[in-house]
């Protein structure tokens, strides 16, 4: 492998890294304030405003990691860029399934930062591991 080569590996992983991380941050960000203003325009927002923060939470996430990454990967022209966000697709969803079905129990301990460290984290290296595993 030629260091150009090389060079470009490494740009790909850095653009699927940071391309997840931002989509899950920016995609979030959105779906919590959507349903945030929904939850406040409701009458009954008890356990259902929980449920549509929680589901919000989750799709934006989810949504927000692959779609990011795939954006970061197409527009820098990097090959294996749909594999990769397949790959990063399955991933998120167990990623999504682990750390977000533990919130509730975050909420009546009190959020721990590490915990969103973690889930920071795994925005970070899930798109780093199905770069890995497409190439």
């Amino acid at each position: 492998m030629s260091r150009q080569q090389s060079l470009n590996s490494w740009r790909g992983y850095l653009a699927a890294s940071l391309g997840g991380a931002t989509g899950a941050v920016v995609l979030t960000a959105i779906c919590l304030l959507l349903a945030y203003v929904y939850v406040r325009t409701q009458n009954n927002g008890g356990l259902e405003g929980l449920v549509v923060l929680l589901l919000s939470s989750y799709a934006g996430f989810g949504i927000g990691e692959v779609l990011g990454c795939w954006l970061a990967l197409r527009w820098g022209g990097y090959a294996s860029a749909s594999r990769t966000t397949n790959l990063l697709a399955g991933l998120t969803f167990f990623a999504v399934l682990v750390f977000f079905s533990n919130i509730p129990m975050a909420f009546t301990k009190g959020i721990n930062a590490a915990f969103w460290l973690l889930v920071g984290l795994t925005a970070i290296t899930l798109p780093l591991l199905a770069r890995f595993l497409a190439r």
